[in-house]
């Protein structure tokens, strides 16, 4: 007797897109914030009312105004460009003529008889000069004349690690101690650790332009415009100028 044969049932075919879709990860929603829908009250017309009204159009208010007073900024920066560029022409051009810088307040004033004031101040004690500042000064002026316009000092500061941190008992700041402390009793005090009496002065050699410069600079450099003007370029923030109204 024949056997009979037996059907073999087909493999069922991957679906790849199945798998695909299994497989892919669900990016997370990113959260959308807080909204605050402001209240609609209308009239039988269709328009705002009220607090309503105030409310909603407070909102077109601050975007106008905002709008506006960047574009007043951006015209009041590209005037003050012009006239901080005129008014360092004529500086450095009367500074050649007079010998020292001109008095201050210095005005700027057009036909109307409406002025600004062209801002002149001597930060060489507060503003400390980059590396690349002095070096250009030396390329402008020659070395030996670039390291006589400037002079260094040690800068001591209170390292902020260690004010943050605590003394000894684990609880009280070291802040607090060292108010307490006069200067010559810190190496004898037992509420700091020696680590924290090593570190707690710090030490940095900064460059600062003299502050006798700015006003000597044409004695310094000469009476020539367009050193005069150099000068300045290399002093950068430490003779701040600027228009003002």
């Amino acid at each position: 007797m024949a056997k009979k044969s037996v059907a073999v049932a087909a493999a069922p075919k991957p679906n790849l897109f199945a798998k695909a879709k299994e497989a892919a990860v669900v990016a997370p929603k990113k959260e959308k914030g807080t909204i605050f829908q402001l209240p609609k009250e209308l009239d039988v017309e269709g328009r705002l009312i009220g607090e309503s009204a105030l409310l909603n159009n407070a909102v077109t208010e601050v975007l106008e105004a905002s709008a506006e007073e960047k574009a007043a900024k951006n015209k009041g920066n590209l005037a003050k460009g012009r006239l901080s560029k005129y008014a360092q022409s004529r500086l450095v051009e009367m500074t050649a003529k007079l010998g020292v810088l001109p008095p201050t307040p210095v005005n700027v004033v057009n036909h109307n008889g409406e002025s600004v004031t062209y801002v002149v101040q001597n930060k060489a004690n507060q503003n400390a000069l980059s590396p690349e500042q002095v070096e250009l000064f030396k390329s402008e002026f020659g070395a030996e004349l670039g390291e006589s316009l400037v002079v260094r000092r040690d800068v001591y500061s209170l390292n902020s690690e260690v004010m943050n941190d605590v003394g000894t008992d684990g609880k009280t700041p070291v802040v607090e101690v060292v108010a307490e402390i006069v200067s010559n009793a810190v190496a004898n005090d037992k509420r700091l650790t020696d680590e924290q009496k090593q570190n707690l002065i710090l030490v940095a050699s900064k460059t600062f332009l003299k502050a006798s410069a700015p006003e000597r600079v044409a004695e310094l450099v000469g009476t020539d415009a367009a050193r005069i003007d150099k000068f300045f370029e290399c002093a950068g923030s430490a003779v701040v100028r600027y228009i003002k109204s």
